[in-house]
């Protein structure tokens, strides 16, 4: 069957179904790049690395270590009985917190990163981390991190708020989250 113009139906269809395929081609790679693995930077990996140790291993000194709030907190004007049930206070927290996600989702088994974004301080970080008791980190950096977690019985996602005092210092955690999926 031909048209007005004189091109055949067959040839529109033939090609309409060259663009529809050409856009399922293009969806489909593009999604699969969504699937590849995320760069992330070294000191970022290295804290990733220390920190779902931990928890694998239930290591509640290591996360105290590997936190913000524990390392920055200035007890200097504390009377020391305060400022030992602070910490004390703080290592039952984490120790609970461990052990109500073993109890929920079972033994961490691995971990995927999904997405990673760093920035300098802002304004904003920086008057939060120094009601924390934290000084002069103007130079730090702020990391946010998002990583598909699996478990023995549940998997999910968590999401890691890191802060840097400065470029040649660690990542500790601000503040993480998980959520079953």
């Amino acid at each position: 069957m031909k048209l007005m113009n004189g091109e055949s139906i067959v040839t529109d269809r033939t090609k309409n179904a060259a663009r529809i395929a050409m856009l399922g081609l293009l969806f489909g790679w593009f999604c699969a790049g969504c699937n590849k693995n995320v760069a992330v930077p070294s000191d970022c990996q290295r804290f990733l690395d220390q920190f779902f140790q931990a928890v694998k291993s239930n290591d509640v000194g290591k996360l105290q270590e590997l936190s913000f709030p524990e390392s920055v907190m200035d007890l200097s004007g504390v009377p020391q009985e305060v400022a030992d049930r602070m910490r004390e206070d703080h290592r039952k927290m984490d120790e609970t917190q461990l052990e109500k996600m073993k109890q929920m989702f079972g033994d961490f088994e691995s971990c995927s990163v999904v997405s990673v974004k760093v920035n300098p301080l802002t304004a904003a970080d920086l008057e939060l981390v120094k009601m924390q008791g934290a000084k002069d980190l103007s130079a730090g950096t702020h990391a946010v991190i998002i990583c598909k977690a699996k478990f023995s019985k549940l998997s999910g996602r968590f999401g890691l708020e890191l802060i840097k005092k400065t470029p040649e210092s660690e990542y500790l955690y601000e503040s993480y989250r998980f959520e079953a999926q």
